[in-house]
Formats: structure tokens, C-alpha cells, sequence
């Protein structure tokens, strides 16, 4: 994968340094939604919904999810500034995933 983008060390040194910079914060948020999930989906379970509690879980999702994209997306913005043909990401990482 890395081969196919043609990135040079420094590139790839940058990558790994976001990523790593990033990655606690993305599972701090990945477990935020699931945890705002399971709090929709407790709430809702119930006969009958309690409205109040059923809108507040739904707000806690949404709010969770809006962070978990906004981190994704700054991520992202910053690994482009790197160099690579992100152009070709795509395609990269789909070959990659087909491989045996």
C-alpha cells in the first residue's frame, strides 16, 4: 500500500506521528458512540418510551457522532497536507483490502 503511494520517508514518518497524535482521541470518541448507542437503544427499549430521556439519548448520539466526524475529518485534513496522491488512497487502500 505504502509502496503504491510513493511516499518518501519523511512523508511516511509524518503519517505515522498524525495517526499516533490522533488515535487515542479517535477511540475515546469510538467508544463515546457506542456508549451514546447503547444509551438510545436502553432507552428506547422500554414500554412506554420515556420521551425526555429517549430525546437526550438521541441528542448524546448525534452530539458524539458530530465529534467522532469532526476529529475523522481534521485528521484527514492534516494527513493531506502531507503529499501524498490522496487522489489514489482509494483506490490503494481497495486493492489492498482484495488481497488474500
Amino acid at each position: 500500500l505504502v509502496r503504491d503511494l510513493n511516499l518518501n520517508p519523511a512523508q511516511m514518518r509524518e503519517i505515522r506521528e498524525t495517526v499516533r497524535e490522533y488515535r487515542g482521541s479517535l477511540m475515546d470518541l469510538r467508544e463515546s458512540v457506542q456508549r451514546a448507542d447503547s444509551e438510545l437503544e436502553a432507552a428506547l427499549s422500554t414500554a412506554p418510551v420515556d420521551q425526555r430521556k429517549a430525546n437526550e439519548a438521541i441528542d448524546k448520539l448525534a452530539a458524539a457522532r458530530a465529534d467522532m466526524t469532526r476529529r475523522l475529518s481534521q485528521m484527514t485534513l492534516r494527513l493531506r497536507g502531507i503529499g501524498p496522491r490522496w487522489d489514489r488512497v482509494p483506490k490503494a487502500l481497495h486493492d489492498f483490502a482484495d488481497q488474500d
